[in-house]
């Protein structure tokens, strides 16, 4: 039986942060059940979302600062994905980034427990 293969997107612009995903995805998941993208920067996540479809994303809640930021970008993906649930990852809880249409919050710094179960619940 093959199995599903999970698709994310990474928009970060730690790379640190977003190499660190990356390994705790890989650790989660089978290394060959898995596609991560990561857009270290607004103008490559915007291209993404319209050109990649993933399970879910992870999203740096504190992005950009010229024509779209974090909370324009949540609602450019929701639009584009509407059934494509959003992690934020952030140094607090940002309920604005929640009210945009994040599905979840991440605060920093996070552990792969973490990680794994709002995965496991936002995937189920």
């Amino acid at each position: 039986m093959e199995e599903k293969m999970n698709a994310f997107l990474i928009i970060e612009d730690d790379l640190s942060l977003s190499r660190l995903l990356q390994a705790i995805l890989k650790s989660i998941f089978d290394e060959k059940s898995i596609s991560v993208l990561v857009a270290p920067n607004i103008e490559k996540a915007e291209t993404y979302l319209k050109t990649y479809f993933p399970n879910l994303i992870f999203m740096d809640g504190e992005l950009g600062i010229k024509k779209l930021n974090t909370l324009g970008l949540v609602r450019l993906s929701k639009q584009l994905q509407p059934k494509t649930p959003i992690i934020a990852t952030s140094g607090k809880h940002n309920q604005k980034l929640v009210e945009a249409g994040c599905d979840a919050s991440l605060p920093k710094p996070f552990l792969i427990d973490d990680i794994q179960k709002l995965i496991n619940k936002l995937l189920s």
